[in-house]
């Protein structure tokens, strides 16, 4: 079977997977769902671009299953002269839904589904398109459609959005442009930029490239000296049938214009503009951020973009760095836009639309830039790494708009940075408040620090600070050991009156240490449960009158206060057994062994410390003995049991 055979059944398999996905998938009113689908309403009955009432009523008859969430519509609260209601968005995607919609309502199937089959449509088209065209051999039409089908762009096909509709366009606009069909380029990408004008920075090198290549032309191979001025006046026929084709991204701009006064409802809103980050800021974190950035998904492909500009620079090919710096001028376009933060589980959206001029551009000039047939196949097998990685990371997020992760927490690879190596990962501040504090946006972040991050484990890993934060944190968060509670009192001695991280290396532990009174009860069961506050490891969920440990230690942390001055400190542990009838224990505070006994089911354990000289008190509880059921053969239970404990108590003792 050859290769063009192979690759026609898989874009067929590769579609009907997803149709069947989105056709079993409810669509859910998320993101902009209310500015898309009451325009598709919108053009089916009264064929204009406003949204009226009558819009409103007709959308409930069509997505009854939304009606409740269509009476809570939020759109730009910009009035169009006709007295009805604009969209954030330009029609364009909604034209396309609008057979889909039509359709399904008319056979009596929830019209709801038909922008999930509008996105499948649009990303088979450009599947198709790469499938079809005879100036893309077929290598490379195979590593093309890997890495464009197998996606982030995939979280997107069952959200009601334009994600997937532009990232097909502008695909096939730059596919276009490598082939030097200018007049096809200039029409698709124009398409797509009447949905985001930030798309048609690519426009800018696509026109530099014509004249160069008319400039050439006019000069003949004699090289005649004939100036721009010239060629510009001997090619206006062309240069004017060229720039018509640019003439569709305008027109949001003119209606813009003539409904409101502004050519883009976006840019007219300062909030919208003006943030506490710089553009720069954002354009780098588009690009590196771990948890909505392309690093995580094209790391490998940003590694050979690099490896080829440099190739390109000896060789003089200098339309690759045309085409690349078309893809960053575009990222940093769309960087001047504050809500970078905009609810993205996975990849954000920006990026997943734009990925696709990074991989069109690598792929279409790997041949070009590689003559060694062994360097080749290396190539190929990096590209499949990524696709087959990228496989994985969607896998692992969620197939269906990445439902695992969640865009005001970590994503597993950034928690995974974050907690092994904290330094490799500092995002925006506002990023950080955002997915730290689980707050929508998370631009207001001055009056929220300290922000801490926890690992896994319970350990601080990571902080955003400044001088005046200072006091809580040194009461508030302590190391283990004195080592590592000098070396954390060093760093917050270096804090001034600007916000910065501070990063805690994987050799030292900070925990969260919480002010304990004499005489409180922690209670490791009921509603009640407070333990988890002072229990930094070791213990199990709270069963119905105890917790198990789990493991081999046991550890507790807490600063002292107290009222009056102790010699002694007496500590009670209420059990409720013991596991296996007896255990071995070793009680530590403060690193000193101050209990080494067997405890046996029917009794508690009680024990004396001096009080320490300083308020912090770290207790460790060792159960070397600790056992799960399912090593024993009891159980499918693979915790470690050892001691279940009620209830904790410390008092003073003069």
């Amino acid at each position: 079977m050859n290769l063009q055979r192979i690759l026609k059944y898989y874009i067929i398999l590769y579609a009907f997977f997803w149709i069947v996905v989105c056709s079993i998938y409810v669509p859910q009113p998320t993101g902009e769902w209310d500015d898309y689908s009451l325009m598709t309403v919108s053009l089916i009955y009264e064929h204009n671009f406003t949204i009226s009432q009558n819009d409103i009523i007709k959308a409930k008859e069509i997505f009854p299953e939304w009606s409740e969430y269509i009476d809570g519509y939020s759109l730009s609260q910009y009035i169009a002269k006709n007295g009805e209601e604009l969209t954030w968005y330009f029609f364009t995607y909604s034209l396309v839904c609008v057979p889909f919609v039509l359709i399904l309502h008319l056979i009596g199937l929830p019209a709801i589904y038909g922008f999930g089959l509008a996105n499948c449509f649009s990303i088979f088209c450009l599947l198709y398109f790469i499938y079809r065209h005879s100036k893309i051999e077929n290598k490379k039409k195979f590593v093309l459609i890997m890495l464009l089908s197998l996606n982030p762009i995939v979280f997107y096909l069952t959200w009601i959005s334009a994600e997937v509709f532009i990232y097909s366009l502008l695909g096939i606009a730059i596919l276009h442009w490598t082939c030097k069909e200018y007049h096809r380029a200039a029409i698709v990408l124009s398409l797509a930029g009447t949905l985001n004008p930030t798309i048609m920075a690519v426009g800018i090198f696509m026109i530099i490239e014509y004249f160069i290549v008319l400039l050439k032309e006019s000069r003949g191979k004699k090289e005649n000296k004939i100036n721009i001025i010239t060629c510009i006046f001997q090619n206006r026929t062309k240069i004017i049938k060229y720039g018509c084709c640019y003439l569709i991204s305008l027109v949001p701009f003119c209606y813009n214009y003539y409904q409101i006064g502004h050519i883009n409802l976006t840019a007219s809103h300062s909030n919208f503009l003006h943030g506490n980050e710089t553009v720069l800021q954002r354009f780098f974190a588009y690009i590196f951020d771990w948890n909505f950035g392309f690093l995580p998904y094209y790391a490998i492909l940003l590694f050979i973009m690099i490896a080829f500009f440099v190739i390109a620079l000896r060789k003089k090919v200098w339309k690759f760095h045309l085409m690349i710096l078309s893809f960053f001028v575009v990222v940093y376009a769309y960087s001047f836009m504050v809500h970078i933060n905009s609810g993205m589980s996975g990849i954000a959206r920006y990026n997943a639309w734009s990925a696709g001029i990074l991989i069109i551009v690598v792929v279409s000039y790997y041949d070009k830039l590689i003559v060694n047939s062994f360097v080749k196949s290396i190539f190929y097998i990096l590209t499949t790494i990524t696709a087959v990685s990228n496989c994985f990371i969607v896998y692992d997020y969620g197939l269906i708009q990445s439902s695992k992760a969640n865009y005001v927490n970590m994503t597993p690879i950034a928690q995974f940075i974050l907690d092994t190596n904290p330094k490799l990962y500092n995002p925006l501040f506002s990023t950080f408040n955002n997915r730290v504090n689980h707050v929508d946006g998370g631009y207001n972040f001055e009056n929220e620090t300290p922000i801490i991050y926890f690992s896994k484990d319970g350990y601080v890993k990571k902080i955003l600070a400044s001088e005046k934060d200072e006091e809580v944190l040194y009461h508030t968060l302590s190391g283990i050991t004195l080592e590592e509670t000098e070396w954390f009192y060093k760093k917050l001695d270096k804090l001034d009156d600007k916000l910065q991280f501070i990063s805690i290396p994987s050799s030292y532990h900070i925990i969260s240490v919480p002010n304990y009174f004499l005489g409180e009860k922690i209670l490791f069961f009921t509603e009640q449960r407070n333990a988890d506050l002072f229990v930094k490891k070791g213990i199990s969920h709270r069963e119905e009158e105890f917790a198990w440990t789990d493991g081999n230690c046991l550890e507790l942390a807490f600063f002292l206060q107290q009222k009056e001055d102790f010699q002694l400190i007496h500590g009670e542990i209420e059990l409720a057994g013991v596991f296996c009838d007896k255990q071995k224990i070793s009680i530590l505070v403060n690193e000193e062994l101050i209990e080494d006994r067997v405890v046996v089911s029917g009794e508690n354990i009680e024990f004396d410390f001096k009080m320490p000289e300083g308020d912090k008190i770290i207790i460790k509880i060792l159960l070397p003995d600790a056992v799960s059921p399912w090593a024993l053969g009891q159980s499918e239970d693979k915790r470690e049991l050892a001691l279940a404990i009620k209830s904790m108590i410390f008092t003073g003792v003069r």
